[in-house]
């Protein structure tokens, strides 16, 4: 993935504009309500899970995580990793982690090949990356997804879906110029985590665009 073009930036400025105002766009994806909680609440989290954010940006939804659980050093079965392409946005987060003293981890890699054992986490996070990526690329980190997760996991995905409504459309044709966003109005994010072998467990969609899935392995 790495000789592809990829929409979406990796500079310092990038990096700081999306450390202070992505939360505004929250907003709208949430079609109101608490971005964060539509995304925590596809999961029911328990004290031993290993979670993984992939493509966690400057790691805000990892640090909600941590807020919503109460995170204590203590409970050492309790495994928190972000892992992002973006050199920048992985030393916002670290530099949060050091001013909070979170128990959270951050490292830099490329989701279509990411360094750890099959089966390795319990949930995994895939939240507004895939937009981003060319249609093979996002296929590819989908596999990678459902091999690194357990038998028994979840992974929530959150992004733009094909439209289905009037306001839907009328977003969808104001970013159809971006052709990895694009095509996922044109495939549908179902199209790209089924091809990797995951299967629906439950779906919330806002404004006709802004799908939320929890998926699992197929043959489980």
């Amino acid at each position: 993935m790495a000789d592809e073009k990829v929409h979406r930036g990796y500079g310092k400025l990038y990096a700081k504009f999306i450390h202070r105002f992505s939360r505004l766009s929250y907003y709208l994806f949430a079609s109101g309500e608490n971005f964060s909680d539509l995304v925590l609440n596809m999961i029911d989290f328990k004290k031993s899970e290993r979670i993984l954010d992939i493509g966690c940006g400057v790691g805000s939804l990892l640090f909600d995580i941590h807020k919503s659980l109460k995170f204590k050093n203590k409970d050492s079965k309790r495994l928190m990793i972000g892992m992002d392409r973006s050199k920048e946005m992985i030393k916002i987060a670290l530099k949060r982690v050091r001013e909070n003293e979170k128990e959270v981890l951050f490292l830099i890699c490329d989701a279509s090949d990411m360094p750890f054992k099959s089966n390795a986490f319990d949930i995994c996070f895939n939240v507004l990356l895939l937009h981003h990526l060319p249609p093979q690329s996002k296929i590819r980190v989908m596999n990678e997804t459902c091999r690194i997760l357990s038998n028994k996991g979840a992974c929530v995905i959150m992004d733009l879906d094909n439209p289905s409504s009037i306001i839907g459309w009328f977003i969808a044709l104001s970013r159809w110029y971006v052709s990895t966003i694009r095509t996922n109005f044109q495939y549908g994010l179902k199209h790209f985590f089924t091809e990797a072998g995951m299967r629906v467990e439950a779906h919330i969609k806002k404004l006709g665009i802004f799908s939320y899935y929890r998926v699992r392995k197929i043959n489980i």
